[in-house]
């Protein structure tokens, strides 16, 4: 199941890291206003390197 997350910060952080842990999802994009807590988000995921998507992209493209 393709996941996206709108929103890099601790909700989303913690959401994006347990997703990660699961060979079930796979995170295929974030956004975030803030374009540095997406790279700090992605330096932190160990399976998953999803790139930045615009919310509209990433709605059109998620499961979930």
């Amino acid at each position: 199941m393709k996941v996206g997350i709108i929103g890099c910060g601790f909700i989303g952080g913690e959401i994006a890291k347990f997703i990660d842990k699961d060979d079930y999802f796979k995170i295929i994009g974030l956004n975030d206003i803030d374009k540095a807590k997406f790279g700090s988000l992605t330096r932190n995921l160990k399976k998953s390197r999803p790139k930045f998507m615009e919310i509209g992209e990433l709605i059109k493209k998620s499961d979930f």
